[in-house]
């Protein structure tokens, strides 16, 4: 320990699937008096607007119920890492991105950081707890800005079945605004949710498609790019690809993350190009008749 430290913090996280827990901890302090102080009281959940209409485009901060601190330590950590920089692509969204630094770690490492690509996907998030933290430090007034944004979210608010595709939308568009602000050198590139459920006829299915079809009208914004990846993942007659999702029908697995690495690639490298140069303006040499009579 420093010398000038005056708190130890013992904590443990684990990322993914399985049990972790610590054991016979003890702790032996020489020749000073030691306080064991236990946290403070858990951190109350943040309201949502009574209006449900407002949900969406809220910026709000995440909370998990048994984890009641911890949204909050991931978003500061991640704007750690922003500030150190060396990145040229931001992955932002929620669990489906966030699960590149676990199950889609192989394809990560293979595939997306040679691109100069990081993560800060953060597990249940909705379009109004990104924007919340876009709006509390994150890529704020980032220099170097990002040359890529890569965005994927909104599956959370059509998950609640509280809002329909129109109002989610409308949550995602406020997010590309902030981002346009934030980084407005930034080329984003939206990608369209996923499908889920494991057949045609599941409303989560439906919805996740009328919000793609909306989504996909942002590309009439400068910088704004649009990709739909969900096609690749199907058969003809709309079920999943073996092995591609998780029983959730929702998550990916190993392979399914090395197929959404392929299918995000080359859009990805397109927008890294360097813009072309405005061609000269051609000078035209007109000549001028008699005037008048």
């Amino acid at each position: 320990m420093p010398e000038n430290a005056s708190k130890l913090a013992i904590a443990l996280y684990v990322e993914g699937q399985g049990k972790a827990w610590l054991d016979d901890v003890k702790l032996k302090a020489e020749g000073i008096k030691v306080a064991v102080v236990k946290p403070g009281a858990e951190p109350k959940a943040p309201g949502a607007p009574a209006e449900v209409k407002k949900v969406p485009v809220t910026a709000v901060p995440g909370y998990f119920p048994d984890r009641p601190r911890a949204w909050k330590l991931f978003h500061e950590s991640q704007v750690r890492r922003a500030e150190e920089g060396g990145f040229e692509v931001a992955f932002l969204g929620d669990s489906l991105t966030q699960g590149w630094t676990t199950t889609g770690r192989e394809a990560w490492q293979k595939i997306l950081v040679p691109l100069k690509s990081a993560n800060f996907g953060l597990g249940g998030d909705t379009t109004g707890n990104l924007l919340w933290r876009l709006e509390n430090g994150l890529l704020e007034d980032q220099d170097p800005a990002p040359k890529v944004v890569v965005l994927m979210v909104g599956l959370n608010n059509l998950w609640s079945g509280q809002n329909s595709s129109e109002e989610v939308v409308a949550g995602l568009r406020a997010v590309v605004e902030k981002l346009r602000s934030s980084v407005p050198s930034s080329q984003i590139l939206v990608v369209g949710l996923l499908p889920v459920g494991a057949e045609l006829t599941d409303i989560n299915r439906q919805r996740a498609t009328e919000f793609n079809v909306l989504a996909a009208q942002l590309e009439e914004w400068n910088n704004v790019s649009f990709l739909n990846p969900g096609v690749k993942f199907l058969r003809r007659d709309g079920k999943f690809l073996e092995g591609l999702f998780q029983a959730d029908n929702i998550h990916l697995t190993a392979k399914g993350y090395d197929l959404f690495a392929k299918e995000l690639t080359p859009a990805v490298m397109e927008l890294l190009k360097p813009a072309e140069p405005a061609a000269e303006p051609v000078k035209v040499k007109q000549e001028l008749g008699p005037v008048g009579r």
